[in-house]
């Protein structure tokens, strides 16, 4: 199985081009203390600006609305490829924290997670042991990703976050430098990166700021999901869905028994990754977890974009045996949710399948 196939994540330092990337020039000003303090819930002034209907040429900041932690104020000093510089509030001022934006995927994750580890000096990782140098963070309807590297023998540190609108641009948080310094602040980078709300620039100004508001069910559809199409293998046979916030269902059959398969798709990003976990693991009679890092979790390519896939198998006496797979699959503004149901022998024999389905997954355009 191919972990992060399409993930992409960020050239930041040490990249010598990069594409759709523009510069913002505002007065230069000789000492980054002077820059104006954000603080609370207030947002850049370009991102008060939504854009008009109609209009292509976009700045990324446009696109996005954040909140600047109460810790950290913004640098003044304008920096090729980069959209904002936040520092702490700390007598260091230091780490620089760097916001990016590129459209597309940027590449692939492994080689950009290598390239960041030898910066610092670390060796490369393998595909196979990605996943556990990426720690998921939630945040809405989009995907992130947190990345934390540190040299031991140089005391350097690297924490980055990938946030990715689905296949249209990819947002990037970097601090990188001496360990305690960039360490100190890996909580609140996290706290700014789930602060992130996206807006299609086509829609920018008929659609309201982001809430806490519990996200709503999709309409329904007869027979397969509407709004997107998957390679539905022979053995998926076809069941009326027994609630009306499933899209589809099938019996899924292999020489081992059969499975459940739903598919589901809920607005905005369905009350968020980690409470859907433990909801998952409820199921199965499994203990809630506290964090995403608890809870191993792969990576798949979907449409030049990713779904994050969720394996779990119960334990307790009334769910001995029984295993769940859940691919979810982040986009603007959406979630979909693929889940099968069975014993593990037959969520064992069904996996490659079950993947390669989610892997085949399209949606239809404008969506």
């Amino acid at each position: 199985m191919s972990l992060c196939a399409g993930l992409g994540l960020f050239l930041l330092a040490g990249c010598d081009r990069a594409e759709d990337v523009r510069s913002y020039t505002i007065e230069k000003k000789d000492d980054h203390h002077v820059s104006r303090l954000l603080t609370g819930p207030e947002t850049s002034p370009e991102q008060n600006q939504p854009p008009k209907a109609g209009q292509t040429d976009l700045s990324p900041l446009a696109m996005v609305q954040w909140t600047v932690p109460a810790q950290w104020h913004q640098e003044s000093n304008p920096r090729p490829m980069i959209l904002a510089v936040f520092h702490p509030n700390t007598r260091e001022h230091k780490p620089d924290i760097e916001v990016s934006s590129f459209a597309g995927d940027v590449g692939g994750v492994l080689a950009n997670v290598n390239r960041w580890r030898q910066q610092i000096g670390l060796p490369p990782v393998t595909e196979e042991t990605l996943h556990e140098h990426i720690e998921f963070i939630n945040t809405q309807g989009s995907f992130g990703g947190m990345i934390d590297a540190l040299n031991p023998q140089t005391g350097r540190r690297t924490i980055a976050v990938i946030i990715q609108v689905g296949t249209e641009r990819s947002w990037f948080i970097k601090a990188s430098g001496e360990d305690a310094l960039v360490a100190g602040q890996k909580q609140t980078i996290r706290q700014f990166a789930e602060s992130f709300r996206f807006v299609r620039p086509g829609a920018a100004s008929e659609q309201p700021a982001a809430t806490n508001a519990p996200s709503q069910p999709a309409a329904a559809a007869s027979g397969d999901a509407q709004g997107i199409t998957y390679d539905k293998p022979a053995s998926w046979q076809a069941q009326t869905p027994t609630s009306s916030m499933l899209l589809a269902m099938y019996e899924s059959t292999s020489a081992r028994g059969k499975a459940m398969v739903t598919v589901s798709r809920l607005n905005g990003d369905g009350g968020g990754l980690l409470p859907n976990i433990n909801r998952w693991r409820g199921q199965l009679g499994l203990e809630p977890v506290t964090s995403l890092a608890m809870q191993p979790v792969s990576i798949l390519e979907v449409a030049g974009s990713q779904a994050t896939l969720v394996d779990l198998t119960g334990t307790a006496d009334n769910f001995a045996g029984q295993r769940m797979l859940m691919g979810v699959i982040t986009r603007p503004g959406e979630t979909w949710y693929f889940k099968l149901t069975g014993s593990a022998e037959v969520a064992e024999e069904q996996k490659a399948q079950f993947i390669s389905v989610i892997e085949s997954a399209r949606f239809q355009e404008g969506r």
